[in-house]
């Protein structure tokens, strides 16, 4: 590949990412106004659930290592880095 190609790869990988970087700004949102919020992907945003009903986490047996990923990947997004979408479930 060509010096010339490759500037122009790495052009169209910044303006990507800098388009992709004004989607979404995890870091606008007030986090201390909840514990709770749901992403509204049609609008981007990221909103506080005022009505829920969490058990104390101490109650569930069995789960401290999916817990810790949890948590790790809740703080990259929480930070605008790279994370994993979660699906939560159970009874």
């Amino acid at each position: 590949m060509t010096d010339d190609k490759i500037i122009s790869l790495l052009e169209r990988m910044t303006m990507a990412l800098e388009q992709q970087s004004q989607i979404f700004s995890p870091q606008k949102t007030d986090w201390q106004i909840g514990k709770v919020f749901v992403w509204r992907a049609e609008k981007n945003t990221v909103s506080p659930v005022t009505n829920s009903s969490a058990l104390p986490l101490d109650l569930l047996k069995g789960i401290d290592h999916n817990a810790q990923i949890l948590l790790e990947n809740t703080t990259r997004f929480a930070q605008g880095k790279p994370a994993n979408s979660a699906l939560l479930w159970g009874s």
